[in-house]
């Protein structure tokens, strides 16, 4: 079963539970699942907010998924789940797995904090952001990337900023589910390129990240975009952490880790909060890690 329909299915099961908490006057539930419910009816839910907790756990911009008060999967969402499929063979641990980042998530404070930082708090908000639920490309061919990155870098004319193309395509894929691009630049810099672009769809964007939807040249459809901002001194640790992929970046950090170090996409840091990566080369981050350096492939 794939993450998409466990997540589809459990998504499903608490727009009930909202229908149920209303009638029970509960607002603690009301307010979450309302808000999950409301992400689902805009179109986002497979890579925004609530879904990114359950497909994205790696993403330090969603949320941290190690929590305390966690006491292990739902029984009752599980079995929600059973009766909800279609027959045919599903993974179970899947499952589980999907469920558990969900309840990791489901605390009023995260979801009130995310849904406000991308400007969202009312279904008039909403409306006025996506008045027409947008065809949203899953599968972005290679060229179709490129030429993305081409219009985005067109509004590029800032002095001492790079922009950088990332992600599976620096990987030599031939197809992406979203486009990564890294600003090397201050936030400042970074606010006055975000805002220059011509006809995203932001969905949320601060100083060190924006995401949103970026329309195919003579295309109804969009394409997920999400660029990172990093300083020039942790551009290499922000590479390694763009270039992915997922596996072998938990593998680097796990590395880290165990020689006493923490990975994270701003650079490498020892117990007493100081950097020890400073005037690193982007194959000695791999090289620390036991890992060979990936070829990048540009086109």
């Amino acid at each position: 079963m794939s993450k998409l329909k466990a997540a589809g299915l459990i998504f499903k099961y608490l727009m009930e539970e909202s229908e149920k908490s209303q009638r029970k006057k509960e607002p603690f539930r009301k307010s979450a699942l309302e808000k999950a419910a409301k992400l689902v009816a805009c179109g986002f839910w497979d890579n925004y907010v609530v879904a990114g907790a359950i497909l994205r756990p790696n993403d330090p911009d969603v949320f941290d998924f190690d929590d305390p008060d966690y006491k292990g999967p739902s029984e009752k969402i599980l079995k929600y789940i059973r009766r909800s499929l279609d027959g045919g063979p599903h993974d179970e641990a899947e499952i589980e797995s999907a469920n558990a980042r969900m309840r990791a998530f489901t605390s009023l404070e995260k979801v009130t904090k995310y849904s406000q930082t991308a400007g969202i708090r009312s279904d008039g908000d909403i409306a006025k952001k996506f008045p027409k639920q947008p065809r949203i490309l899953r599968i972005i061919p290679r060229k179709t990337v490129k030429r993305i990155f081409e219009r985005i870098a067109a509004h590029h004319t800032l002095v001492s900023t790079q922009l950088e193309l990332l992600g599976s395509y620096a990987r030599g894929a031939e197809s992406s589910s979203d486009v990564d691009i890294l600003f090397i630049g201050g936030p400042s810099s970074f606010t006055q390129f975000i805002n220059r672009i011509a006809g995203a769809s932001w969905i949320s964007r601060g100083d060190q990240k924006a995401n949103g939807l970026i329309p195919i040249p003579k295309s109804e459809e969009m394409v997920r975009v999400d660029i990172f901002r990093t300083d020039p001194a942790s551009a290499n640790a922000a590479r390694v952490y763009l270039i992915g992929n997922a596996d072998r970046n938990k593998r680097m950090r796990a590395s880290y880790k165990s020689q006493g170090l923490k990975l994270n996409q701003y650079g490498v840091w020892n117990p007493a909060g100081d950097r020890v990566d400073k005037y690193w080369r982007l194959s000695t981050y791999y090289k620390n890690a036991g890992e060979e350096i990936p070829e990048l492939v540009v086109d």
